[in-house]
């Protein structure tokens, strides 16, 4: 495994959780046409996605409702953790070491979106967006997510466009902010896979076994997207970049 980022409060991995990980893999390279890369870390396997020589997110077996999670960098995570609780967010896993990787923990903010924080081992590739493009978070409470994130991780919110704001950290945009639309799950990190062509891959992914969660849309100034859940049970989003 290898973290994909050397700057503080930006997002430097993803992963796939699932209780049964392997339809995942077959879906998501038979969809995109990834290769995956193996690590071991004592006797198990990490399946990782490998693109333009470097790992960019991973797929864990794990008995939890299947989603994408998301890991932001920290300096350090166990100062991060201990801020949760009175920030009104749960801490899911407490701080644990994985050798040569770093120390990570699991939480939920105040409206119970789950992500990941990392401080990773050593200093690692910066932020690569050619694979996992984007990241944004839906909420219930746009005040309490602008305050629990800037509280934890510093982050400060600009409104990018008309009820879409833009995480940033420092001089970086981080990931987008929105409120969860109507009929949406709740509140939670969606990942999104850049493409070359979103209608294209959205007719692949319904013969794969996904469903369309969000029919392709058109944005001005972004490109368009869509949002579909794979057969195991995670919702991602998709863009082509292209205006």
């Amino acid at each position: 495994m290898a973290t994909v980022s050397t700057k503080s409060a930006v997002v430097g991995w993803h992963e796939l959780i699932a209780p049964d990980v392997e339809p995942a893999k077959a879906f998501y390279t038979g969809l995109l046409g990834w290769t995956l890369s193996v690590w071991k870390p004592g006797e198990a396997d990490y399946p990782m996605v490998h693109s333009g020589g470097r790992d960019h997110a991973g797929f864990f077996a794990r008995d939890r409702a299947p989603h994408w999670l998301v890991y932001v960098e920290v300096e350090d995570v166990d100062a991060v953790v201990a801020k949760v609780p009175a920030l009104g967010g749960h801490v899911f896993h407490q701080p644990e070491e994985i050798e040569d990787v770093g120390r990570y923990a699991v939480i939920a903010d105040s409206t119970h979106a789950v992500l990941a924080v990392i401080t990773p081992s050593e200093p690692a590739m910066p932020p690569a967006r050619e694979v996992f493009c984007w990241d944004e978070l839906a909420t219930t409470d746009l005040v309490a997510a602008k305050h629990f994130y800037g509280e934890l991780l510093g982050w400060t919110v600009a409104e990018s466009m008309p009820a879409y704001w833009t995480f940033r950290s420092g001089e970086h945009d981080v990931a987008g902010l929105l409120v969860k639309p109507a009929g949406a799950p709740a509140p939670a990190w969606l990942t999104y896979i850049k493409v070359e062509d979103t209608d294209t891959i959205v007719r692949r992914g319904l013969e794969l076994g996904a469903t369309v969660a969000m029919e392709p849309l058109q944005v001005a100034g972004v490109g368009r997207y869509a949002v579909l859940v794979d057969p195991v049970g995670a919702a991602f989003g998709i863009v082509d970049p292209k205006v």
